[in-house]
């Protein structure tokens, strides 16, 4: 694997500790204070943000030059979560139908919209940075 490649794992692996943190945060926080649809709506918001300024923050480390490498490195990245999504819906005993529930704008969540972000951020990104 090239160093790009393993950069781009690296930080993919610091937006799923934001994920999570950010879930741990709509479900401990928001869905009690605001009621379900608005704290999806609130944190898809949130992680699409938080995915585009660390890719923003990321290009120069990742070293992502080009707009090729800036394309592969998102559409790594939205493999990577997608793939992360489904095996872990898998795990615990979800149906594929309720893990693919959550790619449609549905009840507040804005989940198809940080999947665009993870895969156009890098190439925003780049665009911004250079």
């Amino acid at each position: 694997m090239s160093e790009l490649a393993m950069r781009a794992v690296a930080v993919w692996m610091g937006i799923l500790v934001l994920a999570f943190a950010n879930g741990t945060l709509r479900e401990t926080v928001l869905v009690r204070a605001l009621g379900k649809r608005p704290a999806f709506a609130i944190s898809g918001l949130v992680l699409t943000g938080v995915v585009l300024v660390v890719a923003y923050l990321a290009v120069p480390w990742i070293d992502i030059r080009t707009g090729v490498q800036a394309i592969g490195v998102g559409a790594g990245w939205v493999s990577m979560t997608i793939a992360f999504e489904c095996g872990l819906g898998r795990a615990r005993r979800r149906s594929w139908a309720e893990i693919f529930k959550a790619y449609r704008f549905y009840d507040g969540n804005l989940w198809p919209l940080v999947l665009l972000a993870t895969a156009c951020g890098p190439a925003i990104g780049l665009a911004l940075r250079y």
